[in-house]
């Protein structure tokens, strides 16, 4: 994909109409060509020839020119919104450092020690350990002075805030070498593994789970545990060990503001693991709480992230019998201008693709599938394989549901051409087996009510409890099971989802 392009990808669409308003207030021509070829660079299929398209004949050198004035403009562009959405409480403390510093430069002290100390609570209150130590040092070179604090308390104090920093730091490198080790099919399917992994590599880096995390830390923890819970689809394992990591941050209390996108991010993945494992009592709870911290600071965190809680409260709502009130949750979500800007919109449509799927609705189904316009590569890129895994199978049972005859054979062939060789190498062999059953139901429906097609089934997967089992996986096999009894679709899912065996 084109470097320009791949940058607009990252946009929201309101940040792209303010990218578009800033450059035709920095135009001093009506002739310049930067928002055109921007737009350009923003469709799904960009043309070919640019500097045609632009200019009406080949002009490489202007085209160049102008695609590096561009993508200096979007980088100036990010870097100032970037700066903008920094934590304006950590920027208040350096200026106060930084304060301070002059003041004891013109000899000022008590006014330094004064302006200091209160940048050391806020910094405090807000675990600013990088600022701290700046700070500590300051505080250490003036430390001969009478009006500061006694030496040995300031030492203290600066070895603490070098182990909280440590720690930090040990995080961010335990979470890289555990996504290098996923990356790399390092660990098997085995579900121990699971706990192993993260048990021993954080014991391996002296990290330990208390009430000294931050939010930033614990999220950091969290977004490393689900994405490895999520490759073996198993949440069953990690939930308790995330449960007793979020509790344990909780016990110290916690200034109302201090790092807000952080913990709504965490509740949204304790509600997410929840709603995995099928808890969805709690999940819900979870999910309450976000949306409470979601109108703390004037809602400034509440258009980039509704798109997920919008998705998380439909995916409850309808594996908890409510599936109207799911489909309301997405249809209603579509007429907000926050779902202009999130970046979960394939996300949400496919999880309104379900719900329809689900309830029969085969025809509105279709008509969202249609909506799914780019290829597997981007999806792939943006979204990620399973997704795309899932999007292809519920197309294959959409076809076979709408009488599609000329497609579902196709689309069968396509997945084991496109997908096989990814899922064996992943040991994800129930997919392959699943669709096997699939064919022999489009050929031969006749053949699946009977005894032998429920033995073929009984003895094709390793069946594991209904709290173990990944809530997708059963939702697929809901499916074949309502054709097996002749069964509501629905119903049936509902029944195996809520089964206690």
């Amino acid at each position: 994909m084109n470097t320009i392009s791949n940058i607009i990808s990252t946009l929201s669409e309101e940040e792209k109409g303010n990218f578009i308003s800033l450059l035709r207030k920095k135009n001093r021509r009506n002739d310049t060509k930067n928002i055109q070829l921007f737009k350009l660079l923003d469709m799904n299929q960009i043309p070919k020839n640019l500097d045609i398209q632009l200019y009406g004949k080949p002009s490489k050198n202007t085209y160049y020119a102008l695609y590096k004035r561009l993508y200096d403009n979007l980088l100036d562009f990010i870097a100032l919104n970037s700066f903008k959405n920094e934590t304006s409480e950590e920027l208040e403390i350096f200026k106060m450092l930084l304060a301070s510093r002059i003041f004891f430069e013109h000899k000022k002290y008590v006014l330094g020690f004064k302006t200091i100390n209160k940048a050391e609570k806020k910094a405090l209150e807000h675990d600013c350990y990088s600022i701290l130590s700046e700070l500590y040092q300051t505080k250490m070179q003036y430390a001969h002075i009478p009006a500061s604090e006694p030496f040995p308390t300031l030492v203290s104090k600066f070895k603490t805030n070098q182990q909280l920093a440590q720690q930090e730091e040990n995080l961010t490198l335990v979470y890289a070498i555990i996504k290098q080790q996923l990356i790399k099919g390092a660990m098997t399917n085995a579900k121990q593994d699971i706990a192993v992994l993260i048990t021993t590599t954080l014991q391996d880096h002296a990290i330990e789970i208390s009430d000294s995390m931050t939010f930033k830390s614990l999220y950091q923890l969290m977004e490393m545990v689900t994405t490895i819970a999520n490759a073996h689809r198993d949440y069953h394992t990690v939930l308790p060990f995330m449960t007793a990591a979020y509790n344990s941050v909780l016990k110290k209390p916690r200034t109302p503001h201090k790092h807000l996108f952080y913990h709504i991010n965490i509740l949204y993945l304790m509600s997410n693991a929840l709603f995995r494992y099928k808890d969805f009592d709690r999940a819900h709870s979870y999910l309450h709480m976000m949306e409470k911290h979601l109108q703390e600071q004037d809602g400034k965190y509440h258009i980039a992230q509704s798109g997920k809680l919008v998705l998380l409260k439909a995916l409850i709502a309808n594996y908890s019998g409510k599936s109207k009130n799911a489909i309301e949750y997405l249809e209603q979500y579509q007429m907000t201008k926050a779902y202009k800007n999130t970046d979960l919109k394939f996300e949400l449509h496919l999880c309104l693709l379900v719900c329809y799927f689900q309830q029969n609705c085969f025809k509105d189904a279709h008509s969202v599938l249609r909506l799914f316009t780019n290829s597997d590569q981007w999806y792939t890129e943006h979204i990620g394989h399973d997704w795309v895994l899932k999007k292809h199978l519920i197309e294959i049972l959409l076809h076979i549901e709408l009488g599609n005859n000329n497609l579902v054979d196709s689309r069968i062939k396509s997945f084991e051409r496109k997908h096989y060789p990814y899922l064996k190498k992943v040991k994800e062999h129930r997919v392959i087996t699943f669709l096997q059953l699939v064919r022999i139901y489009y050929h031969y429906p006749e053949q699946i009510t009977s005894i032998e097609f429920r033995d073929k089934v009984e003895n094709s997967f390793d069946w594991i409890t209904s709290k173990q089992e990944d809530i997708y996986v059963m939702s697929f096999y809901a499916w074949l099971k309502s054709k097996m009894y002749k069964t509501n679709l629905y119903q049936t899912t509902l029944a195996l989802i809520h089964s206690t065996t």
